[in-house]
């Protein structure tokens, strides 16, 4: 839940969802992102353009002015720093940055007591310049340091469109069209009320989560730095619910290594980490042949795939009365949060993988070997 602080005559907020793009999408992208994350701005701060934040004000006024902590922390505390802020109530708030001053995945958040110990092991292979533990009646001299660090808000929602429609367009005509798209936005909102108030009153349950908060998850145990006290990540991939990352040395000896099991002879080491997925998905799948509309997107984007099927049956039980499970292989070149996931029915990624430094410790094509697989009763017509 996004708090904010006043301080300096400035209203600072934090805990916001950050996501840090090469390119930064068109913001019909942005819109669809927050709705699947189910905040309500996508917010940007010119002091770091290729960031963008998903935030919900939860009640904070959604007004000019207002400030991101975490930004303006980061840009105090410089680059390579790692910085929790004790909030009291055995709350803590994190700050990591890396090299380059941009904040790192579990910035921004947080944190209980418990989950703060395991998100210190989480970046214990990060070697920062420096580590800081600020307790609470500290916090405000640092908010005191603090610049700007303004926010420019726009709205996952489109209802702001429709009252502006309603007054700009003129005439009985216009006017009846703004009155149609007001009363349509009025229905919404109602049906959004009742779908809250059905949620709320439901039985609490765990959801299982959809591809895209699985890819999310295991891009997020991915970040880690490439190098690290004299190891560089050659590989890793993903499936199950483990990270498993492939270390080369670089200089470093195996004393420094990250934690995890040696191999070939002490010049490499295989880091296992765990993550969990939030729960959930936050975009219905779409109708129709969830497979011919994956692989008709990859056609559309230039990926050639290679697809397969097998049959796969319960212990004890006659292979033709098992289910069809069709697999999808292929290399995505981009960042594949890129790809709408969730809105494929049936859909299971089994695998993400990438080489990030070839063997003789050259750079490598950093593109991503993704496999995914959907259950089907019977083979769509046209895959063998």
């Amino acid at each position: 839940m996004t708090f904010a602080i006043e301080a300096g005559g400035l209203t600072w907020c934090g805990e916001m969802i950050w996501r840090q793009y090469r390119t930064v999408p068109a913001r019909f992208r942005l819109r669809a992102e927050g709705r699947r994350l189910g905040t309500e701005y996508v917010a940007r701060c010119r002091i770091v353009p290729r960031a963008v934040a998903f935030v919900s004000l939860d009640g904070i006024p959604a007004r000019r002015g207002l400030n991101s902590l975490a930004i303006a922390m980061a840009q105090l505390l410089g680059p390579s720093v790692y910085a929790e802020f004790d909030l009291g109530a055995s709350q803590t708030w994190l700050v990591a940055t890396g090299k380059d001053g941009c904040l790192l995945p579990g910035s921004d958040k947080i944190y209980t007591s418990e989950d703060m110990a395991t998100e210190r092991e989480t970046l214990s292979g990060v070697p920062f310049d420096q580590r800081l533990a600020i307790p609470e009646e500290n916090l405000s001299a640092y908010l005191a340091q603090l610049q700007p660090a303004p926010l420019r808000l726009s709205p996952v929602s489109l209802a702001g469109f429709y009252r502006r429609a309603a007054l700009v367009l003129g005439g009985a005509g216009a006017v009846y069209a703004g009155v149609s798209l007001y009363h349509h936005h009025l229905a919404e909102l109602t049906r959004l009320a009742a779908l809250e108030a059905a949620r709320r009153n439901a039985k609490p349950r765990i959801e299982e989560s959809g591809p895209a908060e699985w890819l999310d998850a295991c891009l997020d145990a991915a970040a880690l730095p490439s190098l690290s006290n004299g190891w560089a990540m050659a590989s890793w991939a993903c499936e199950g619910t483990a990270l498993r990352v492939n270390w080369r040395r670089a200089g470093g000896q195996i004393s420094d290594a990250p934690p995890g099991s040696l191999a070939d002879n002490g010049n490499g080491d295989i880091q296992t980490v765990a993550f969990s997925p939030r729960p959930g998905r936050h975009e219905l799948p779409e109708q129709g042949d969830p497979v011919r509309s994956f692989i008709s997107m990859l056609q559309r984007a230039g990926i050639r795939a290679t697809v397969g099927s097998s049959r796969v049956a319960a212990p004890g039980q006659d292979s033709r009365q098992g289910v069809t499970v069709i697999s999808v292989q292929f290399t995505w070149p981009a960042d594949p949060r890129d790809i709408t996931w969730d809105r494929y029915a049936r859909l299971q990624i089994a695998r993400v993988a990438r080489t990030v430094i070839a063997t003789d410790l050259s750079s490598h094509d950093l593109s991503y070997s993704i496999r995914v697989a959907f259950a089907a009763a019977d083979l769509p017509k046209g895959v063998h």
